[in-house]
């Protein structure tokens, strides 16, 4: 990978990427925007906030996404943002975060969505060491798997798989969330990233997505398989003191799956060391094959 080549990383700077409080825009505790009253912080990130709050039109739970009023006066992202709430409703499907409105109060530009109060799964990782088994993992798999193909049936490339977008509501049942990098795949709908660009999280990022070069829905399975190798073996696939060297290592390094080896069945082993294939021709079809090859090894065959 050439090191002059145009890479602009968006890493662990996504909203939802942190617990902590710091780089809120301001406190919003007990402040009302629009008809939902705001109770406490969830998560921050470098875009913005995520804010427990109630519906008091349905009195009801949501999460609220905000982003910082300086953000939002940049038109780009203001754009952005707005794309990832109509993105993620234009989907309904029972393993994707459904998203009730969106709108902008006094400066701040927000959308409510389903408040997935189990927590998500990167918050197990930061618990240290491997944190699933592989059954439930195979579950999890399945979960995403199937959400990703909706998303692509709908003309979608989710483009940031990673524990932190993996999220549990209160009964143990996975919904994907956070299209704030999906990329449509209509021809005629306008891209907001140029080529050359590097958009994503680099520890779970695909060869090709780290080349910065056209990508389909084959990405989102190597991020796929690069997200669950992590959650098994609680280390990631790649690792490095820079982006660009972790992104490198994905464009050219084969995986190592020793510790995968060491945690799960060589069924799944197999499975996921396909879904990490360094061309995406080597990889599933799609995403009705991944699930297939998940329910055959969780159904013992």
């Amino acid at each position: 990978m050439a090191e002059d080549r145009n890479i602009d990383v968006f890493a662990e700077t996504l909203i939802g990427d942190s617990t902590a409080s710091e780089g809120t825009d301001e406190d919003l505790t007990g402040r009302q925007i629009a008809h939902f009253h705001v109770e406490t912080l969830l998560r921050a990130g470098g875009m913005g906030t995520i804010w427990r709050a109630r519906d008091v039109s349905l009195d009801r739970p949501v999460a609220l996404k905000v982003l910082t009023r300086e953000l939002s006066r940049d038109p780009l992202l203001a754009e952005r943002f707005t794309r990832e709430a109509r993105s993620q409703a234009r989907l309904s499907h029972a393993n994707v975060v459904p998203i009730y409105f969106v709108d902008e109060d006094d400066g701040h530009m927000y959308f409510a969505m389903e408040l997935m109060d189990g927590g998500s799964l990167a918050d197990r990782l930061a618990q240290g060491g491997p944190t699933l088994d592989w059954q439930r993992g195979v579950d999890l798999m399945v979960g995403v798997a199937r959400a990703l193909r909706h998303a692509h049936d709908r003309g979608l490339i989710h483009r940031d798989v990673k524990p932190s977008n993996l999220l549990l509501d209160s009964t143990g049942h996975l919904k994907v969330g956070d299209f704030g990098l999906a990329r449509p795949l209509d021809p005629g709908e306008r891209k907001l990233t140029g080529k050359g660009v590097f958009l994503g999280t680099p520890w779970y990022c695909s060869p090709e997505q780290a080349r910065a070069v056209e990508l389909d829905h084959r990405s989102d399975m190597y991020a796929l398989g690069a997200t669950f190798y992590h959650l098994f073996t609680g280390r990631p696939l790649f690792n490095g003191k820079t982006a660009f060297v972790i992104l490198a290592h994905h464009a050219a390094d084969p995986p190592d799956l020793v510790p995968l080896a060491r945690v799960v069945p060589q069924a799944l082993v197999d499975v996921i060391a396909r879904l990490l294939m360094k061309a995406p021709d080597d990889r599933f079809v799609d995403h009705d094959a991944v699930v297939q090859a998940l329910k055959r090894i969780r159904d013992g065959r």
